[in-house]
């Protein structure tokens, strides 16, 4: 028997007040917020309910935001004054 991937509708999954949404296209030993913060985004300043839908991220949408992050990075000059960067 074989299995069918999960098919994606294109819509996020909803969010509610008890962690991250269960996704079956994540994997179960995938840590979405670990893997932000790898690529320098500052997850731990953000809110509880932008945690969670982060937290719900599949791998391939974790790797498009570093991606996106990093060349926002390679677009800034040197020197940076005092801003707050999300990404």
């Amino acid at each position: 028997m074989t299995s069918t991937p999960a098919r994606d509708t294109g819509t996020a999954p909803s969010v509610g007040t008890s962690g991250p949404p269960v996704r079956e296209d994540v994997p179960a030993e995938f840590d979405a917020l670990a893997a932000l913060r790898r690529a320098g985004l500052p997850v731990d300043i953000l809110s509880d309910a932008q945690r969670d839908v982060l937290a719900g991220l599949s791998p391939s949408e974790t790797d498009v935001i570093g991606s996106v992050k990093r060349r926002l990075d390679a677009a800034e000059p040197e020197v940076v004054g005092h801003d707050l960067k999300v990404l």
